[in-house]
């Protein structure tokens, strides 16, 4: 991962045509982007007025935040419990941001022989520091006032210093004194931490292989590097040796810093909460546009593109994603899908998903594209939320958000990690678990109907992503099963009695054949369509709600075997002629042969019956017959 970063810094330093020991360029590489979220999107702007050598306070301004303007603002995140690397800084809470960020960072020692100062610049950064410190209760106060009218915005700020100077309007990033101490201390972090030293001469880089003057033993380009505790230092406690486990020269440092900045860019993205990086990587040693240039293109058209009729989303269907752009791509490159979790102090790795070619995207789409023609999905409306609002309706169609509908986060569970170990395996071609999957989709339709709730959705969505992973075969401990054996049951579907429930059965059975390719299964859904048909009646009759309706106590909860639906068959019988409204006599005539074919031992899981018995009950409304339509109006 880590040569992959360097590799884009490199293609993105080439094509900024940057120079790594010009001290602009440098500081442009070394500052960040304050604007971590759309949170802030005020700069609370401190202002003083400059006349000669005289600073004095003017007042405190705001200003809407714009991107072109982030090296003027100059910032670069220092530590948690500390100032920044300039006066920039965050507003998290007034007095602990103003006090422990922006005032403490004016408690430099601009004498530091380090920072190259000379004295006419100390004594101009002196007088600033006294003109915000002697003003201190003013700022605070004002910032306050600005803070608490963005909190009913539900915004916040960022906090930094605007200096008029003989009817100029200077940024920090204008100043030379802040460009050179942010510089001189972000170079020196590399080195100087944990009031440790760490650095040797003349030692082999770690990234470019060369034997360099110095190389570092601090450079955490992502903080999934790190040495805070003496124990991760290889060979001992001594942290001043960290440079052993990872020795990395000042270019290489720049480079992968430039790298950083270039993805967080153009190639960070989001699903179901979780933020990823898409790196690409080249197959040959050469830094090629080629690789990089579908990245920046996205970044800029990415929103024209998503408005394009053939525009496919995979991951989220209310997130854009790449996946769809970079699958018409040729095999050039392999995408490495970083998914983690960032905070102040950690940048932790949630799953790491490599080798991924734009041919395999294709394969992912082209799976797609099959289930989503089927006809039972494309009939099946599903709502439409935006900013967590219904805006209407459209026909069910997969993406990643059906593994997230059985495997997501809710309030009483979180299995957000099986989540994206599935997603994990679909990308890289790796086996899914059919029992494991099955599993959870039966557990939330069962969950749903103790509740009362329709259990449709779950089902069809269950149904959906299976028929996606068996498209791509990669279910495992799935048993395909062949126990047809319908000469019998053919005899009675030829039957021209019986061709108006021959025709919707099979229509039924023929559009998910690798499901419906055995007698058990084929029996378990009819009987669960027969109980479902057996429910609406009751409904009708008794004026019930479905939850009500007496039969649904029969169904054990959806916890069922072979044993407790062949004795369903008959009671389901006995209740429509009690209702004397049995339709359904072909279709029980089917479900009686099926049983009869299928034999004593179905090699099915409770799990197994439970679902195909479900799929029956929520596909029945396509058994009506004509005639109990026509009776019902």
């Amino acid at each position: 991962m880590i040569e992959a970063i360097y590799t884009v810094g490199v293609y993105s330093l080439h094509n900024r045509h940057a120079n790594l020991d010009d001290a602009k360029q440098v500081t442009e590489i070394l500052c960040e982007d304050p604007q971590s979220s759309d949170l802030y999107k005020t700069i609370i702007t401190v202002e003083l007025n400059k006349k000669g050598e005289d600073i004095t306070f003017c007042r405190v301004g705001k200003e809407k935040y714009t991107s072109e303007k982030t090296f003027c603002y100059l910032y670069r995140r220092g530590g948690s419990n500390g100032s920044d690397f300039s006066p920039t800084c965050r507003l998290t809470e007034p007095k602990k941001t103003v006090t422990g960020k922006f005032f403490k960072w004016f408690y430099t020692d601009f004498s530091d022989p380090s920072y190259g100062l000379t004295e006419e610049e100390q004594a101009i950064l002196t007088n600033i520091k006294s003109c915000i410190l002697s003003n201190s209760k003013q700022i605070l106060e004002a910032i306050t006032t600005q803070y608490l009218s963005l909190k009913n915005e539900k915004q916040s700020g960022i906090i930094t210093i605007v200096l008029h100077d003989k009817g100029g309007k200077k940024y920090l990033g204008d100043i030379s004194e802040f460009k050179k101490i942010l510089r001189a201390n972000a170079l020196a972090s590399y080195s100087h931490k944990f009031n440790k030293i760490s650095k040797s001469k003349n030692q082999i880089c770690t990234i470019c292989r060369e034997k360099r003057a110095e190389v570092y033993g601090f450079v955490s380009t992502y903080n999934f590097y790190t040495v805070d505790k003496p124990g991760m230092v290889s060979g001992g406690f001594d942290q001043s040796k960290a440079w052993k486990n990872y020795p990395v020269c000042r270019n290489c440092a720049l480079t992968l810093e430039e790298g950083k900045k270039f993805l967080d860019e153009n190639a960070t993205f989001r699903f179901y909460g979780f933020d990823y990086l898409l790196i690409p990587k080249s197959l040959t040693t050469n830094v090629t546009g080629e690789v990089y240039e579908p990245l920046q293109y996205y970044h800029e058209k990415g929103a024209q593109i998503r408005l394009t009729k053939e525009y496919k989303k995979l991951l989220d269907e209310t997130e854009g994603d790449i996946f769809d752009y970079l699958s018409g791509k040729p095999n050039t490159f392999q995408c490495i899908i970083l998914i983690y979790a960032a905070s102040n102090n950690e940048f932790k790795i949630l799953r790491y998903i490599e080798g991924v070619f734009p041919s395999r995207l294709r394969e992912l789409f082209k799976a797609k594209e099959i289930v989503d023609q089927n006809q039972y999905f494309k009939e099946f409306p599903v709502k439409v939320y935006e900013k967590g609002k219904q805006t209407g309706e459209k026909p069910l169609e997969f993406n990643f958000g059906s593994f997230w509908h059985f495997f997501g986060k809710r309030k009483d569970e979180d299995k957000s990690a099986y989540f994206l170990d599935i997603v994990a395996k679909v990308f890289q071609n790796e086996k899914v678990s059919y029992r494991f999957f099955l599993n959870g989709v039966v557990n939330r339709i069962r969950k749903q109907f103790a509740q009362g709730y329709s259990t449709k959705e779950d089902a069809m969505r269950g149904l959906c992503s299976l028929a996606y992973l068996q498209k791509l075969c990669l279910l495992c401990d799935y048993n395909q099963g062949d126990n047809m054996n319908g000469n019998k049951i053919r005899e009675i579907i030829n039957d021209p009695k019986h061709q108006e429930s021959t025709q919707k059965l099979d229509a039924i059975f023929d559009g998910f054949p690798e499901f419906f390719n055995r007698n058990s299964t084929r029996a378990i859904f009819s009987v669960g369509a027969l109980a479902q048909l057996l429910i609406d009646i009751q409904c009708v009759v008794r004026g019930t709600q479905p939850a009500n309706a007496p039969f649904r106590t029969k169904l054990q909860g959806l916890r069922l075997d072979q044993r407790k639906v062949s004795a369903l068959l008959p009671e389901i019988q006995n209740k429509f002629e009690e209702y004397n409204k049995n339709y359904y006599k072909e279709l029980e005539k089917f479900a009686s042969e099926y049983l009869i074919q299928a034999g004593n031992d179905w090699e099915l899981s409770k799990d197994e019956v439970s679902f195909y018995f479900v799929l029956g009950m929520n596909l029945a409304s396509y058994l009506k017959q004509s005639k109990e339509v026509k009776n019902d109006e």
